[in-house]
C-alpha cells in the first residue's frame, strides 16, 4: 500500500488542532497529538467504559482504555470511528498476540 496523499482543501476545511493531522485524498483521517486525544475521548464516550471486543465487556477507566485499529494504519486504516475499538489491556494484548507491541501498560 502506498502512502496516503494529503487532500489540502479537505484538511484546511477540517481545521485540525495538530498541524500533522490530515485528511487523505480518499477521505481517510490521519490524526496526531491533540486530535488523537479528541478522538480517544469520542471512542470513550461511545463505549461507555466497557470493552468493545466481542465476548468481553470488561469495565475500565478512560485512562486505561486501549484504542485498537481494526484495520492497522500500516495496511491503510485510519482513525475513523468505524475503525477504532475501545479495548481493555488484556484483550488488546490478546488481539496482537505475543508479538512485540509499541505500547506499555501500567497494569502489566
Amino acid at each position: 500500500m502506498r502512502a496516503a496523499k494529503k487532500d489540502p482543501l479537505a484538511t484546511i476545511q477540517r481545521s485540525f488542532l495538530d498541524p500533522r493531522s490530515f485528511i487523505s485524498r480518499d477521505g481517510r483521517q490521519f490524526l496526531y497529538g491533540e486530535d488523537t486525544s479528541v478522538r480517544r475521548h469520542e471512542v470513550w464516550e461511545r463505549c461507555g467504559g466497557f470493552c468493545e471486543v466481542a465476548g468481553c465487556n470488561r469495565p475500565f477507566s478512560e485512562e486505561s482504555m486501549h484504542m485498537h485499529h481494526d484495520k492497522p494504519r500500516s495496511k491503510g486504516g485510519d482513525e475513523s470511528m468505524g475503525n477504532l475499538v475501545a479495548s481493555c489491556w488484556p484483550c488488546h494484548k490478546r488481539i496482537h498476540g505475543a508479538r512485540d507491541t509499541r505500547w506499555s501498560s501500567k497494569e502489566a
